[in-house]
């Protein structure tokens, strides 16, 4: 399981795979992903469904809701 700087390391690479996402396909559909880890949350908008569900692992959960923020 990850701690919470594990967490804030998932997040700065979905952000970095976000934006990624949209140079490419800036249609793209975005949304708020919230990450779960060892009792540690944390949230991010907006940013990708693909981007999201990437960071999901051993005792990482992630759920992502369309056009929502944080």
């Amino acid at each position: 399981m990850q701690d919470s700087s594990g967490v804030k390391e998932s997040l700065k690479q979905m952000v970095k795979d976000s934006k990624q996402e949209l140079s490419v396909n800036p249609t793209a559909s975005t949304g708020k992903c919230v990450i779960s880890s060892a009792g540690w949350s944390e949230c991010k908008s907006p940013i990708t469904k693909a981007a999201c569900n990437k960071q999901k692992g051993p005792g990482v959960t992630v759920k992502w809701y369309k056009d929502e923020s944080c």
